[in-house]
């Protein structure tokens, strides 16, 4: 079974078309690719991303749990939901 890391790096790397580069750099291209804003920190551009997805919180746990909640995914710990997103390619 793959940790949630390997399937995280994994989804990343597909849907953002990345075959290569750092752990933070296939992220950011991932980020981007969803919408976030380039130049902004990994967690700017996470929630960046939740707020234009449907969460209304910005607090960082709870807007994660909104946006994985509109995306379907009602595990519920937050782990849980991230979990079930990446085995489900994460986009």
């Amino acid at each position: 079974m793959s940790s949630v890391n390997e399937l995280k790096i994994a989804a990343m790397r597909t849907v953002a078309s990345v075959s290569s580069g750092s752990m933070n750099e296939v992220e950011r291209a991932y980020l981007i690719f969803l919408g976030a804003t380039a130049g902004n920190t990994l967690n700017e551009s996470w929630l960046e991303v939740f707020l234009d997805n449907g969460a209304t919180s910005t607090n960082w746990n709870e807007a994660a749990m909104q946006f994985l909640a509109g995306q379907g995914y009602t595990n519920a710990s937050l782990n849980g939901r991230w979990f079930d997103w990446w085995t489900a390619g994460g986009a």
